[in-house]
């Protein structure tokens, strides 16, 4: 079997992918590589010049001497399902943060992730009737605390 190592997209593990098929170019030399990763099993697509068939190459196909690409083609996260109940603002950016996690851009998404907080307590505040009145905190933290004491969301949050 024909493989590559790379960083999978899908799990983020540094693992062989598994070469699965090609796709021919029109050019005859450039084609596209299906590859399986062996941590997740998940899929993905990656450019590359193999020479011949699939069922004639074996082993890591860097060392061939010929170009395979570092990035994949294809990468396309399936987002979670959320509730019709959760505002489109907050909705929004929970599914930045979950497609920046799925493509390992860990720093963005923990940066949308926090986003997502500070919005959501934001709309909590402003929308519950047992806050009418109370201002919320400037920082997420003490209004997620400030929440917690108000019974208003779950303490294990």
């Amino acid at each position: 079997m024909s493989f590559i190592v790379r960083k999978c997209v899908r799990c983020s593990v540094t693992a062989q992918l598994d070469a699965q098929s090609i796709a021919w170019n029109r050019d005859g030399t450039n084609s596209e590589i299906f590859f399986v990763c062996t941590a997740c099993k998940q899929s993905s697509i990656y450019p590359g010049q193999p020479h011949g068939r699939l069922s004639d190459l074996s082993g890591n196909l860097d060392d061939t001497g010929r170009w395979y690409g570092s990035e994949p083609i294809v990468a396309i996260p399936e987002m979670p399902k959320l509730s019709d109940d959760i505002p489109e603002r907050a909705r929004a950016i929970f599914h930045q943060a979950a497609l920046c996690r799925k493509l390992a851009l860990h720093d963005a998404a923990g940066a949308m992730f926090r986003k997502t907080i500070d919005v959501a307590t934001k709309l909590i505040y402003s929308t519950d009737l047992r806050l009418a009145g109370k201002q919320p905190a400037t920082a997420p933290r003490s209004r997620v605390e400030g929440l917690k004491n108000l019974k208003i969301i779950d303490e294990d949050i």
